[in-house]
């Protein structure tokens, strides 16, 4: 398969090298595999991974070609200024579109310690390899260097370095064991939660009795409409967590949403979303506005996807369709400036998840 990968790909770039190049750093060719290759999330390669089931559309890119790092309150303007620069250096023909994945993006403030340690405050990153999978069918595209100075040698080194990435990623595919995968509803994962003496215990309850005061507070003096606090909790498993299994568990259990894993330099993060903030699809862009939540009950599960609860005598209702329509109204007007004909419906939609239901509004433009 790699063999026949390679021919094509040699093919495609001895037809690009052979037409006119405008001075570039970096190349992209693409090509459609004529054989389905696997689509895992592994653990052996840094890569990233994104899976959205429902919509039938999965990038995987491996390695690294080039990245961006930037922080401090500037950093989304220096990462545009810097993206656009490598663009202009590079060189891909209208199917190779170079593909960049926003790695994560922490507060510009946060001081990036414990288990974000070592980690940059924000990232974009570029792969070597990357395989998307479409229902038009599945692609391959590779990201090369060029230097036009040197096109034959380095031309073939490169080559040389999709091939071993090809064959570190295939080899690890094929290591995988069939029941590493295989999905058990519900099925209990074995953990051990650390435990604490419990004095910490009662000190961390005060303290976060404490930050709830503060931001009911805040509230009252009318700062803030809402606050979300959160609070972590650090698991100690009795095996390495295997990213294969993981992903697949997600997809699996929860196909309406968005699945990313990254994996670079020792550092995993993995994660479920529901929320699309914004997607483009040619002149077409979308987003999902998301907010408030349901538990499963009888009365929902059986209910039609634009069902919802009007009951007004309940407070917990009314809460719910005031926040959700903060959120709609506020994506509608930031988008807005951008689209000569954007829709949203005038009531949410339930987005049905593993265990709860979010309140969802759609908007296209």
């Amino acid at each position: 398969m790699i063999n026949q990968i390679l021919f094509s790909l040699k093919r495609a770039l001895q037809k690009l090298v052979n037409s006119p190049i405008p001075p570039c750093r970096f190349i992209s060719l693409s090509i459609k595999t004529k054989y389905p290759l696997p689509f895992f999330s592994v653990d052996e390669l840094d890569h990233f991974f994104i899976h959205k089931p429902d919509t039938h559309t999965h990038l995987l890119g491996l390695g690294t070609l080039t990245t961006i790092k930037t922080n401090g309150r500037q950093r989304f303007d220096n990462l545009q200024h810097q993206f656009q620069q490598i663009l202009q250096d590079w060189y891909y023909p209208v199917n190779a579109v170079p593909i960049a994945f926003m790695a994560f993006a922490f507060d510009q403030n946060d001081p990036m310690q414990k288990n974000w340690q070592g980690l940059p405050n924000t990232l974009l990153q570029f792969p070597r390899v990357l395989l998307k999978i479409t229902p038009a069918g599945q692609f391959l595209q590779c990201n090369l260097r060029f230097y036009p100075a040197d096109q034959t040698n380095q031309l073939n080194n490169e080559l040389h370095t999709i091939k071993t990435l090809l064959h570190q990623y295939l080899s690890a595919c094929s290591a995988i064991h069939a029941d590493s995968i295989v999905i058990k509803p519900d099925h209990p994962v074995s953990h051990q939660v650390i435990k604490k003496e419990p004095s910490t215990i009662r000190h961390q309850q005060e303290l976060w009795q404490q930050l709830s005061q503060k931001a009911l507070n805040e509230i009252h003096k009318g700062h803030f409409d809402k606050l979300v606090i959160s609070r972590e909790q650090r698991i100690v498993l009795p095996n390495p967590v295997s990213l294969t299994r993981l992903t697949q568990t997600l997809s699996h259990k929860y196909p309406a949403c968005t699945v990313l894993s990254y994996a670079a330099n020792a550092h995993k993060i993995v994660c479920a979303s529901p929320e699309c903030l914004l997607q483009l699809q040619g002149s077409i862009l979308k987003s999902e506005a998301i907010g408030g939540t349901l538990l499963h009950t009888a009365r929902l599960d059986n209910a039609p996807a634009h069902f919802l609860p009007t009951d007004q005598a309940n407070p917990y209702y009314r809460k719910l369709l005031k926040e959700h329509l903060f959120i709609a109204q506020d994506i509608y007007q930031r988008l807005d400036p951008f689209c000569y004909n954007l829709k949203m419906p005038c009531t949410p939609y339930l987005m049905k998840l593993h265990h709860l239901y979010h309140l969802e509004t759609p908007i296209e433009g």
